[in-house]
């Protein structure tokens, strides 16, 4: 009687089930995933999905939305999508899943879509769940890896039979991997490209064709893939052409070549990781070549032809993604970065359908211990340190309930202090204490004024005034107004005096210190809010005339122009953002000179106009005017519905509110294209 030593399938299942879950663990067992430009990216997620609400008014004045097909839309669409449901936090622990999970499922399915007996090499995309560019916090790029393995596999597994049905499906996955990220895109349509031509032209099974019917089936994939190509060549000639470029030396590309420092972050242990992986590869590699050289020369000698295998192909483009490796600029001042990088992931992944399986059962179960061990050994290192850094990033958020809301916030830093943490040590590759300052903008309707994503084309948040410098490089931001508070950053005493001595002086107080951070509040000047009604015992209504300078205005009225700032006037009123408005006279005729003119703004431009008043009840009636769509007024964050129109068009709005932080706030917005502010009557109620 012969005994199956063989595990059952649904122990191979469960086994496969609690490696991925357990790779889960650095990403939902601790409270902040430690990436770099992650808190960047849940900010500015935050942004994008409450923007178009009015009561963030400090947001929509310092940001607008960029709604160009840029390629880099998926993660943060998805991300602010998921905002709708869950907390960010935990909207961003989805998109790790996702990102984690999806590489070695995706792999499996491209690998089992080629030769289902080389899944086994899935264990490579298991290692590779964590790797260098996805804790630099390169979400959209991370993203894109599964979605470009998935394509490549359904367009390999449907290449002979793709219906107009398979070719949707087809066009879609290209589509998703363009708005994740061009690079990954243009790769996979290179990829798709060679390996088109080898089954069309090089295949020996298609030799005995005629050359006609091998250029026929080479033009029907030109043919369906022409729009991709014209969409990869347009963006990526819009995005080189003209642009300074800068190259890695070659020390620098081979040692990140040959250990696989692609899966190198916090620590340098990662090298032994990939070392031992890249000992593997090779021994599989070479081992594949001498298999492949015998075969081809004993069928050569046999039939005087040469003997080529479909994923001989795999072998053609990872000789032609080393080649790009290594000619490739690092970044383009575009805004295109760490290009090696992000290829050299991908020519490793891509080898592998070329590696032979054609060992030994014991050799077999050698290869699967030894990815799975390195898996693991990578892993373990993953989940300390994550523990650790999110440990000190809990730290260092523990004054964010001081900001209020809509407010804007400011980030100094030094270099040195991002690189360090106190329980690993030094950090070379990855700071993941650059942008934790973007947690302080999380939930309460701030504007993080040094936001780095803000000043490029390819995220979906823009400033909505120009730079002076790029973010970090001094003391200006992109905003008129200062900051209301100074975050100083991981910065070393030197650098906390000369910020204190020389930028901030006598304009901030502190007003947290901690051993990593010290937060500044801008000093705020108490205004007089008596100072229409003081040490008056009649109960004259408060009249606001907005107009041009210089123009008719109401007797006993106060007169407010496109620039009459709340800081200008002792805090006592006036507009507090920096959106632009236009004065405009009116032609018609009206009894009073208050409807006369007016102040204006767009869609894109909310009037957000402050009095100080003393604590009480007040009767407030304002004067507009729009097209037909109604007038959108908010007082204190309260939305004020009570409108009725006149015979003259105008539109009247008057409503009781009650005053208890000596401030009346109003933000006005049009559901149209254009709002007009005629005026604004408060009246106090005894």
């Amino acid at each position: 009687m012969r005994v199956n030593q063989q595990p059952s399938q649904s122990i191979k299942y469960l086994f496969a089930v609690s490696l991925l879950a357990v790779h889960l663990l650095p990403v939902w067992m601790v409270t902040y995933f430690p990436s770099q430009d992650g808190p960047s990216h849940i900010y500015n997620a935050q942004v994008f999905k409450i923007y178009h609400h009015h009561h963030n008014f400090r947001i929509r004045d310092v940001y607008q939305l960029n709604w160009s097909p840029f390629p880099n839309w998926s993660g943060h669409l998805l991300m602010a999508l998921l905002m709708y449901v869950f907390p960010p936090l935990i909207c961003e622990k989805i998109i790790l899943s996702l990102c984690v999970l999806g590489l070695p499922l995706s792999m499996l399915y491209f690998l089992h879509s080629i030769d289902k007996r080389k899944i086994l090499f899935a264990l490579v995309g298991l290692v590779y769940s964590y790797h260098y560019l996805l804790m630099m916090g390169f979400y959209n790029f991370s993203l894109s890896i599964p979605i470009f393995f998935s394509t490549l596999g359904y367009w390999w597994k449907h290449f002979s039979k793709l219906t107009f049905k398979r070719l949707l499906i087809f066009y879609t996955l290209l589509t998703l991997t363009y708005f994740s990220h061009f690079q990954s895109f243009l790769l996979l349509v290179i990829s798709i490209s060679v390996l088109a031509s080898f089954r069309s032209l090089l295949w020996p099974e298609r030799w005995s064709a005629l050359i006609f019917g091998r250029l026929l089936t080479l033009l029907r994939f030109v043919g369906y893939i022409l729009p991709f190509y014209v969409v990869s060549l347009t963006y990526y000639l819009t995005k080189t052409s003209g642009y300074g470029k800068n190259y890695r030396k070659l020390a620098w590309l081979n040692e990140y070549f040959f250990n696989l420092k692609s899966l190198v972050y916090f620590r340098e242990d990662h090298i032994w990781i990939g070392r031992l992986l890249f000992g593997l590869l090779f021994f599989l590699f070479f081992l594949t070549l001498w298999q492949r050289v015998k075969s081809i020369a004993k069928h050569f000698l046999e039939q005087s032809r040469f003997s080529l295998q479909l994923t001989d192909s795999f072998f053609v483009i990872f000789i032609l993604f080393t080649i790009i490796y290594y000619i490739s600029p690092n970044n383009i001042q575009s805004g295109g970065g760490w290009i090696n990088d992000r290829v050299h992931i991908y020519l490793v992944l891509l080898l592998l359908p070329f590696l032979t399986v054609t060992l030994h059962r014991y050799l077999k179960n050698i290869v699967v211990v030894i990815l799975v061990g390195l898996s693991l050994w990578h892993l373990s290192y993953t989940i300390y340190d994550n523990l650790v850094l999110s440990r000190e990033i809990s730290e260092m958020t523990k004054s964010v309930g001081l900001i209020k809301e809509n407010k804007t916030v400011v980030l100094y830093l030094d270099k040195p202090g991002q690189k360090f943490s106190e329980s690993i040590g030094e950090i070379e590759y990855v700071k993941p204490f650059l942008h934790v300052g973007s947690y302080y903008c999380l939930n309460n309707k701030v504007a993080l004024l040094r936001n780095y994503e803000a000043a490029f084309d390819y995220f979906p948040v823009n400033y909505r005034y120009q730079m002076s410098s790029r973010p970090y490089s001094g003391p200006k931001t992109s905003y008129p107004r200062p900051a209301d508070y100074v975050l100083a950053w991981r910065m070393t005493k030197e650098g906390i005096d000369n910020l204190e001595r020389v930028v901030l002086g006598d304009s901030y107080n502190c007003l947290h210190v901690a051993p990593r951070y010290t937060l500044y509040q801008l000093k705020e000047p108490i205004p007089n809010i008596h100072w229409w009604w003081n040490n008056q015992s009649d109960n004259r209504p408060l009249i606001f005339d907005f107009q041009p300078d210089r123009s008719v205005a109401l007797d006993d009225s106060v007169v407010i122009s496109p620039i009459s700032r709340y800081e200008n006037y002792e805090h006592c009123y006036g507009w507090i953002t920096e959106g632009k408005l236009t004065a405009a006279v009116s032609n018609r005729q009206f009894v009073t000179p208050l409807l006369a003119d007016s102040i204006s703004g767009t869609t894109k431009t909310d009037g957000v106009f402050r009095v100080a008043l003393p604590n009480g009840r007040y009767n407030v009636t304002n004067f507009f005017q729009t097209d037909r769509r109604s007038i959108g007024v908010i007082a204190n964050g309260i939305s004020q519905k009570n409108q009725r129109r006149t015979n003259d068009d105008i539109i009247e709005q008057n409503y009781n509110i009650t005053i208890t932080e000596k401030q009346l706030t109003q933000i006005v917005y049009s559901k149209g294209r254009t709002w007009s502010w005629y005026g604004c009557c408060i009246q106090p109620i005894d």
